[in-house]
């Protein structure tokens, strides 16, 4: 994927994981009526148990280059569903097996996105390329942050989940057509 695309590419993942993060735990004490510091702090940080857990695991299976952006692009759709999921569930299993989901979704998206990224050639750029990486992350924090607290204050507690998972389904969808067109493209200058 070109440079400009994974730095899209991040900031929409970093966005995305970010924006239902300042509401969960308001979303929790609405629709299940949980109050429980304990079982709050457990619920917000399950998805990133499930990441430190298999992190190591699932970084072990090496895959082809080629296959790192369709990798990508499903973890942003199941992302994208756990969300909905989430905002919408009134069962609490459902509820954890989505937040387990998420910490998959999470797992995969940060593994294929690092390995595209090393697949940059820097030429002795390294420093400026992680740095603008870098950056985008943060302003994808804060972008997110600003939406989250727009939408909720506008539309409610799940605009945040909603928006999120949006932005992911809008960005899984480009990503595929992108990847499409690329490998007809190869494929027509194979064939002529």
């Amino acid at each position: 994927m070109p440079y400009p695309y994974l730095l899209l590419a991040s900031f929409i993942f970093n966005f995305s994981t970010v924006i239902s993060f300042p509401y969960f735990i308001t979303l929790l004490q609405n629709h299940f009526d949980i109050h429980s510091g304990v079982m709050l702090g457990f619920l917000f940080g399950l998805p990133h148990v499930v990441y430190l857990i298999s992190i190591f695991t699932l970084q072990k299976h090496q895959q082809k280059p080629s296959h790192q952006t369709w990798m990508f692009i499903i973890s942003l759709i199941i992302l994208a569903l756990s969300f909905y999921w989430q905002s919408l569930t009134a069962s609490f299993s459902i509820l954890i097996t989505m937040r387990i989901l998420m910490g998959v979704a999470i797992t995969l998206g940060f593994i294929s996105l690092n390995r595209m990224i090393s697949t940059l050639k820097l030429q002795k750029q390294e420093g400026k390329v992680f740095g603008w990486l870098d950056s985008i992350s943060k302003w994808a924090g804060v972008c997110a942050g600003l939406i989250a607290g727009i939408s909720y204050q506008s539309l409610g507690i799940t605009a945040p989940f909603a928006i999120g998972g949006f932005v992911l389904l809008i960005t899984s969808l480009f990503l595929s057509i992108y990847l499409c067109k690329r490998q007809h493209m190869i494929t027509r200058s194979y064939h002529a």
